[in-house]
């Protein structure tokens, strides 16, 4: 079997006419299977030197394990192996059968674990029994590709993950948030969340959640918080679903691993934030809690970054403001316009969380939630459209020489309320309504 090489990696082969080199894992299969490759794995027999003169750049080591070094090359990722006792033994080293499907320069395949025959029954089965303990992130990406690729686990496969799935805490933190962000990074995919449940593998990512394993409230259709979480998880998808709006869509579509992070731990603290009043229970600030210890969570279990970190806290601690708003009949414009300033960016995403929070508990789909958010668009496009310039602590410290402190956001608040009620587009115009309040003593 032959495979054709595209011709702008055909073009950086060209560089390398006296090495003796071999391409392998998902540069060959996804050519088979008719995809564009995106990066090209090669197997070299000596050392890189070779590479490093011909592409004329120096290379940074992406596994230590596999000493596999990384070239970036006109934008492309050139990741080089060296295989010192042939190619066939680094082929068994692999992680898939799929992905150890090789080739010559010229494009002859070599199939030496009968990763074609797998291909053509959309099987995904390891190369070795031991392929887990090799790179236990291995059970991660078995996932990832399973998602990508719409294969199927070969017989036992599963069950093997399961038997591995605590060797997963030894894998550096990074490298996992990169694999679930390449898992997540479409919408339809919460079902994945479910599946990596099954074998462990989201308890010994995230050991916090079992906290919640066990905790039972009657409210709690799912009958555990866990179980609420994971459904509220795959409310996301269910909401994305069920909207037409394309700002909520497109939200979705550029966010979709922050909402489901967020929909996994919005209520994470109520065991710890429980409070029993008069035979009910309370769990009054939980919200503020569980986008505190989900901070920590992402830093320390994820390394994720530090804007990521704060888009999810930020929608968690959110997360019981709509539901406020719309079980509350007598809303003032400020309550409208303090969760759209506080919301900001995110106010799309707020919604769809909450929405799937009530998929989670009640089990409807709630179209008050889709008017809430339009009325927030409107407060936006007003804005927009007028050109209305809110005023600042900084503004208000200035003009009335206060330090920090509570009164500044009352100012804010009263002080852009009045902007946006009034179309107001000139700050001082906002400081000397609030200046004559204030000397009234009917300011907040």
């Amino acid at each position: 079997m032959k495979i054709k090489i595209p011709i702008k990696y055909k073009k950086i082969l060209g560089k390398f006419n006296n090495t003796e080199l071999y391409i392998v894992g998902g540069f060959v299969r996804d050519i088979i299977l008719g995809r564009n490759p995106k990066d090209m794995d090669i197997v070299v027999f000596n050392s890189t030197k070779e590479i490093e003169k011909a592409l004329k750049c120096k290379p940074f080591i992406i596994n230590e394990r596999f000493g596999t070094a990384r070239f970036i090359f006109n934008s492309n990722f050139i990741d080089v192996n060296i295989a010192e006792n042939g190619l066939k033994k680094d082929i068994l080293r692999r992680d898939f059968t799929i992905n150890a499907i090789s080739c010559d320069k010229e494009g002859n395949v070599i199939d030496i674990v009968n990763g074609i025959n797998d291909l053509e029954k959309q099987i995904i089965r390891t190369v070795s029994k031991n392929s887990f303990i090799d790179d236990p992130l291995r059970m991660l990406r078995a996932y990832r590709l399973k998602e990508e690729l719409d294969f199927e686990f070969a017989k036992g496969l599963r069950s093997n993950i399961k038997n591995n799935a605590h060797l997963i805490k030894d894998v550096s933190k990074e490298r996992i948030n990169v694999e679930l962000m390449m898992m997540f990074k479409n919408p339809e995919s919460s079902y994945l969340f479910k599946e990596l449940d099954k074998v462990d593998l989201l308890l010994n990512i995230f050991p916090y959640l079992l906290k919640t394993t066990n905790y039972y409230h009657k409210k709690f259709k799912t009958r555990t918080l866990y179980n609420h979480l994971l459904k509220t998880v795959y409310g996301i998808d269910k909401v994305i679903k069920h909207i037409s709006d394309s700002d909520l869509k497109e939200y979705a579509d550029n966010h979709i691993y922050e909402l489901y992070l967020a929909a996994l731990f919005h209520d994470i603290t109520k065991p710890i934030m429980e409070v029993k009043k008069k035979n009910k229970l309370s769990f009054a600030g939980h919200d503020l809690k569980s986008a505190a210890v989900t901070n920590e969570i992402l830093k320390n279990d994820l390394k994720m970054s530090n804007q990521m970190i704060k888009r999810i806290s930020k929608l968690i601690k959110m997360h019981m403001r709509p539901h406020m708003i719309l079980s509350t009949n007598n809303v003032t414009q400020r309550g409208f316009f303090r969760l759209f300033r506080d919301a900001d960016d995110d106010i799309a995403g707020l919604i769809i969380l909450t929405m799937a929070d009530k998929f989670s508990s009640e089990g409807i789909i709630d179209n008050d939630y889709i008017k809430l958010f339009r009325k927030m668009k409107m407060i936006s496009n007003k804005l927009k459209e007028k050109k209305i310039r809110f005023i600042t602590g900084n503004d208000i410290m200035k003009a009335f020489k206060i330090k920090p402190s509570p009164l500044v956001g009352q100012l804010i608040d009263e002080g852009n309320e009045f902007a946006l009620k009034n179309q107001i587009k000139d700050k001082s115009i906002i400081l000397d309504y609030l200046k004559k309040k204030m000397n009234r003593n009917d300011c907040p």
